[in-house]
């Protein structure tokens, strides 16, 4: 391999490790907000939705656990 084909392919995977974190980042921030679905729709990254759903979800009944523990949801649903 060329050292400038090499220096090019080194630019082009730092390009999209770079991208990948960013677009990760972004999905966790915006499951703050928005529903699976819904962030699904805007990104259109279904594949990887599909993949962190059961987290999300269970994310979400933590978070409601330690917000109102009077109201205990059960872990299968």
């Amino acid at each position: 391999m060329y050292p400038e084909k090499h220096h090019i392919l080194t630019i082009a995977y730092i390009a999209f490790v770079s991208t990948l974190i960013f677009i990760l980042r972004t999905c966790s921030q915006l499951v703050n907000y928005l529903e699976v679905t819904e962030i699904c729709q805007i990104l259109y990254c279904d594949y990887y939705c599909v993949g962190i759903n059961d987290v999300v979800h269970y994310l979400n009944k933590k978070r409601l656990r330690d917000r109102y523990p009077e109201n205990v949801v059960s872990p299968g649903g």
